[in-house]
């Protein structure tokens, strides 16, 4: 999977600190903790990451549409 050009900066982000988790990152743990609570889905190390960070691509579209709108 690519990694999209905008990863939405840092999570979390501390003055004079640019290291650590991305947006996308945070993004994609908590697509994939609702994903986890809410299936019986087998054995899903095949496909959930690259669902996981779909959303997560997804969510950060949808910030940059809303960011972008007058």
């Amino acid at each position: 999977m690519k990694t999209p050009s905008n990863d939405g900066g840092s999570a979390f982000p501390v003055m004079y600190v640019s290291e650590g988790m991305t947006l996308r990152d945070y993004f994609a743990g908590q697509a994939l903790a609702g994903i986890l609570s809410s299936a019986n889905f087998g054995d899903a190390r095949d496909w959930l990451p690259d669902r996981a960070y779909g959303l997560a691509d997804a969510m950060l579209a949808a910030r940059e549409r809303k960011e972008e709108a007058p």
